[in-house]
């Protein structure tokens, strides 16, 4: 366990967090590019919105516990795809089951921000945030419920889209 704990050390050092944030869009985006997912961009989506999401803390706070299996489940997701396309070999269901924990992740990463906005918008949040919050309280809220609303609806297509492929099979 010390390992994790090594881990999620270095993580909350601003620039290893942003270099492996950059590092896994930059992948992410070119396997899209050479080895597109039959799935159409939903871990580079995943992804998009989890930089987003930490754009909204200061620094110290940007680490999530969840990011130490999140990290490595994105990059996973991307070596799936890149798997499939070179050896032919279909990859769907392993590629659907990490998608539902990747969505899954990300509804609570959006829920923390929502509690963090409500109870620790001072003390957590970046100053731009809290600018935001300040003016239009509800429709920064809003934008987060949505995005909330909208991982819940990735996350049970994903799963139909699962058991459509084991019940196709």
């Amino acid at each position: 366990m010390g390992d994790l704990s090594q881990m999620m050390c270095n993580l909350k050092k601003p620039f290893v967090f942003n270099l492996i944030y950059q590092s896994l869009l930059l992948f992410t985006i070119g396997q899209q590019i050479y080895y597109p997912q039959s799935y159409k961009y939903m871990h580079l989506v995943v992804l998009l919105v989890r930089i987003l999401i930490s754009e909204t803390y200061q620094n110290e706070y940007r680490v999530f516990k969840w990011d130490q299996f999140f990290i490595p489940m994105v990059f996973m997701s991307a070596i799936i795809s890149i798997i499939e396309k070179v050896s032919g070999v279909h990859l769907g269901l392993l590629y659907l089951m990490i998608l539902l924990g990747l969505i899954g992740m990300l509804a609570m990463f959006v829920l923390h921000v929502i509690k963090d906005s409500k109870d620790h918008l001072k003390e957590k949040m970046h100053s731009k945030h809290v600018d935001a919050y300040e003016k239009n309280k509800h429709f920064t809220l809003g934008l987060f419920y949505s995005l909330y609303a909208i991982a819940i609806v990735a996350f049970v297509y994903t799963f139909y889209e699962l058991i459509q492929l084991i019940v196709g099979n």
